[in-house]
C-alpha cells in the first residue's frame, strides 16, 4: 500500500488545527480512517512532522547475491536442470540448503 501524498496528510493536519471540525469529521472530509489521523497528529505533536515514514523493509531474501550468482553458475552448467538437481549443484558449490524459492530472481520459472 502506498503512503498518502505530503499534501494530503498537510491538509487534514490543518484541517484538525484549523479546530471547527471533530477528528472524525475531517477523516470523513478526505476519505481517510480516523486511526490515520490519530497516528498523524501523535507524530505531528511528538515532533515527527507529517511526512510519511520510510518504507521499513520485509523479510531478508532466501538467496543473498553470492547464492543467486551461484545459482546462475549453476544454470549455465546445465540449464536443463530440475529444481532438484539445481539445488543439489548449489548445494555441492557451497551454497544454501534451502529450497529454490529464489529461482525467480536469475530469471528462471518453475
Amino acid at each position: 500500500m502506498k503512503p498518502y501524498s505530503a499534501d494530503l496528510r498537510e491538509r487534514v493536519a490543518a484541517a484538525c488545527a484549523a479546530g471547527d471540525s471533530t477528528r472524525g469529521q475531517v477523516a470523513a472530509r478526505f476519505s481517510v480512517s480516523l486511526s490515520f489521523v490519530n497516528k498523524l497528529l501523535q507524530r505531528q505533536r511528538a515532533g515527527g512532522g507529517v511526512a510519511a515514514l520510510p518504507h521499513r523493509g520485509g523479510p531478508a531474501p532466501l538467496l543473498d547475491e553470492a547464492a543467486r550468482t551461484q545459482l546462475a553458475a549453476c544454470v549455465a552448467q546445465q540449464p536443463d536442470a530440475t529444481l532438484a538437481a539445481l539445488r543439489a549443484l548449489l548445494v555441492a558449490a557451497g551454497g544454501p540448503h534451502h529450497h529454490l524459492a529464489g529461482v525467480a530472481a536469475v530469471g528462471l520459472t518453475a
